[in-house]
């Protein structure tokens, strides 16, 4: 499945991945879970944290204190990409 995560202010990344669902996309993505995956080591990237964007299943979620919250893609835009426009699908 195509997994993109955007940083608000840090970067765009895409990922073809096996994830279940948002939970398992931020245990791969999160220093310390036990389950992070080889793309999150290789990249270097931060943790997912309260304010990160990923789409999964071809929606956008907004990481919250607990739990996501579904956002439309301008939203995404106007947070992530405000230098560097980006056409996210």
């Amino acid at each position: 499945m195509k997994v993109n995560i955007c940083y608000p202010g840090k970067g765009f990344w895409s990922f073809d991945l096996e994830v279940e669902d948002l939970e398992d996309v931020f245990a791969k993505f999160n220093h310390g879970s036990g389950k992070e995956c080889k793309e999150f080591v290789g990249q270097r990237m931060c943790s997912l944290s309260v304010g990160d964007f990923v789409q999964f299943d071809g929606q956008w979620w907004e990481c919250l204190s607990y739990g996501w919250e579904m956002v439309k893609p301008n939203y995404v835009i106007a947070q992530c990409c405000k230098k560097e426009r980006r056409h996210f699908v």
